[in-house]
């Protein structure tokens, strides 16, 4: 999985790189190489970048040889190496909140929020379409709806929803309503086309293949940190009574590691839950309260917090950082991915890093951009809510928009297979029948 964990990134200095986002998706300065490079890149190209044409873009997602952009009413899926769009998929009644990319199945999947408004005080219902799809066409695999009944607790607005976790065939959503703390979580089997289970109030905290991992508690009213059956449902433990916020570093197979905290004016705690019981280990006092944690191939999870600009490497197994930043010799990046086990981010001067995700020792320096996804091809940015993608070059080799990039083997790729024109305009479309897809020349 790709997992993202900032809401932007940037290249060294936008507004002398970028054309202006109005106009149609601008021309790559060099061509692509025909092939599909080796390797996972750790630099990129500015100059060679190229801007697509929408704009108000919430996510981006990147498959083996595709580019996903995803905005309120549509989401654009581009082939490489020409980077020319291939399908449109477009919302029924609501808007895309979310999506989730699995690389190695070759698709995605698309959360949709549409809210149907109550009569006067009378409470409405909020519905999420959940939609996975092939990544390379486009093609729509399967459907799924949930309902939920809005909380009369809450305010009388739209929820909106994030996709917290897929397991199989089964998505778990969380669904958040202003500013109130209304959440809940629901299971849908997507194949299927079934709910399995709805809960409110709820904060998933983590999924794993047997159980969802809850925070029941809110500021006015504390709960617990609970596991429930992933396919039913049904409660499996309850832990850590009088919890009011709580988040995940991320799960072992024995066990979660939570952040929970206890209210205003009490320090967190990271605590960690035996997955089968609940039975909390050894707590350990940390400053810090909302932790956001990339997974890595090992036990190290890669977490940045809401309050500071510090970045962890946690060790689920010896329960201690594995590495952290800022420390005496070294600056904390802002982290904008967390994928292959390397870390993305810029620094504060805004030069690009990549950091190794369970050292925390530096990659490559000075790399061009921190972007939020990245395939062998390149990487994207988000920039202002328009979608930059920037070809990958060795960490070394020139910049200069005439040069040629380089293979992941240091040999030069082929230089006779320029991209053809960008001239797609996609924010032209007109809206695809209800659940159908647009295939675009």
């Amino acid at each position: 999985m790709t997992v993202s964990l900032a809401g932007c990134s940037w290249v060294k200095d936008p507004d002398a790189d970028q054309p202006d986002a109005e106009t149609s998706a601008s021309t790559s300065a060099q061509p692509l190489p025909d092939e599909r490079p080796t390797a996972v890149p750790t630099a990129f190209n500015s100059p060679g970048s190229t801007t697509f044409a929408e704009t108000g873009v919430l996510a981006v997602g990147a498959g083996e040889d595709t580019v996903i952009t995803v905005s309120a009413g549509s989401a654009i899926g581009r082939v490489l190496p020409s980077l020319k769009s291939a399908y449109t998929l477009t919302t029924t009644d609501g808007q895309f909140t979310d999506l989730e990319v699995d690389r190695a199945a070759g698709v995605g999947i698309l959360l949709e929020a549409a809210n149907e408004a109550g009569s006067g005080t009378y409470i409405g219902e909020d519905t999420f379409t959940i939609t996975r799809f092939d990544l390379q066409s486009g093609e729509l695999l399967d459907v799924a709806t949930a309902v939920l009944p809005q909380d009369p607790e809450g305010e009388a607005l739209p929820a909106t929803a994030r996709i917290a976790g897929v397991t199989g065939d089964v998505v778990v959503i969380e669904t958040a309503v202003g500013q109130t703390g209304s959440r809940a979580a629901l299971a849908v089997d997507i194949e299927l086309d079934d709910v399995l289970w709805r809960q409110r109030p709820a904060r998933v905290l983590d999924v794993t293949d047997d159980v969802v991992v809850l925070n029941t508690g809110l500021a006015q009213r504390p709960g617990a940190v609970e596991a429930v059956g992933l396919e039913s449902g049904d409660p499996e433990w309850r832990s850590l009574r009088g919890t009011v916020d709580a988040t995940a570093i991320g799960h072992t197979d024995d066990a979660v590691t939570v952040v929970r905290s206890l209210g205003a004016g009490t320090e967190p705690a990271i605590v960690p839950l035996d997955l089968e019981t609940g039975e909390p280990g050894a707590p350990t006092e940390t400053a810090r309260w909302n932790w956001a944690c990339g997974a890595t191939s090992g036990t190290v999870r890669v977490c940045t917090m809401a309050d500071d600009d510090d970045v962890v490497g946690w060790d689920l197994e010896t329960g201690e950082p594995a590495w952290s930043l800022p420390d005496e010799e070294r600056f904390a990046p802002l982290v904008t991915l967390v994928q292959d086990d390397l870390v993305y981010g810029i620094l504060d001067s805004g030069v690009g890093v990549v950091l190794n995700a369970r050292t925390g020792a530096d990659v490559a320096s000075d790399t061009g951009a921190g972007p939020v996804a990245v395939n062998d091809w390149g990487g994207v940015l988000l920039y202002q809510d328009v979608a930059v993608f920037l070809p990958a070059f060795e960490a070394g080799d020139s910049t200069d928009p005439g040069s040629t990039p380089s293979g992941a083997d240091g040999s030069e790729s082929p230089s006779e297979s320029p991209s053809e024109s960008l001239s797609d305009e996609p924010a032209s479309q007109s809206p695809s029948p209800t659940g159908t897809v647009s295939p675009e020349g």
